[in-house]
């Protein structure tokens, strides 16, 4: 669709004799870029691992830019130069009142410049870790980056078992840690229903010391705030 919208603004060029052979040539590059991408969807399809690292799906960021660029022009091949004043200020101020909105109503609870994480239990649980032994390996929740805005190694400096979000996307590029990845997320299956026994199992087979949860479990508990508790799982090395 998006190839197809460019080529139908570069023929519109071409038919009010604005276009040159520079555009026509970026037509056929972005036309050949689209053609590689298609090629290779069927190896994707079947996650041959060198296409799917190519990420060849961001070839349309480029042919987006084209077709933006095709837009701007043909506003300002239409209109006169008071024209081009008014939109613009109008763009400004469409786009100033929208920021307005989303700072001061939408997420009203957001600052628009911050130099340090807000505060909250998950937090006020990194800084309590973030206390212990460096060697301190954590079984957090694998999606706990995504669901509580900051990972274990970003905000207690400490290891943790699975941070899908972040591991996957690197396991794209090597086989070995996908291999990893793989298989810690299925050994982390059910976290938020995990068991005393499903923790130790885990700690005893990666050598896990601390189990970050909301859960309520018959562990030895060493810290507690009005959302998280931290069990030891095993003895660490000396304190940080």
């Amino acid at each position: 669709m998006v190839l197809g919208a460019l080529w139908w603004a570069h023929t519109t060029r071409v038919r009010r004799g604005t276009a040159t052979a520079r555009d026509t040539a970026l037509m056929w590059g972005a036309t050949a870029l689209v053609v590689v991408f298609l090629l290779t969807l069927p190896f994707v399809a079947v996650r041959v691992a060198i296409v799917v690292q190519f990420q060849l799906s961001r070839v349309f960021w480029l042919v987006d830019a084209l077709l933006a660029a095709y837009g701007v022009s043909a506003i300002g091949e239409r209109l006169t130069a008071r024209g081009m004043k008014a939109l613009a200020l109008a763009v400004l101020l469409i786009s100033t009142a929208r920021a307005v909105y989303v700072i001061g109503l939408e997420h009203a609870e957001r600052s628009l410049f911050q130099i340090s994480l807000p505060e909250s239990p998950w937090l006020d649980a990194m800084r309590w870790v973030a206390r212990q032994p460096l060697d301190a390996y954590v079984l957090a929740d694998p999606g706990h980056a995504f669901k509580y805005g900051v990972s274990v190694r970003v905000a207690a400096g400490r290891d943790v078992l699975l941070e899908d979000d972040k591991d996957s996307s690197i396991a794209l590029y090597n086989r070995d840690l996908a291999l990893r990845v793989v298989e810690r997320r299925t050994a982390m299956a059910g976290f938020e229903s995990m068991t005393a026994d499903g923790a130790r199992s885990l700690a005893a087979r990666y050598g896990l010391n601390l189990l970050v949860t909301e859960a309520t479990l018959d562990l030895p508990e060493v810290y507690r705030n009005a959302r998280f508790r931290i069990y030891a799982l095993k003895p660490a090395g000396p304190a940080s």
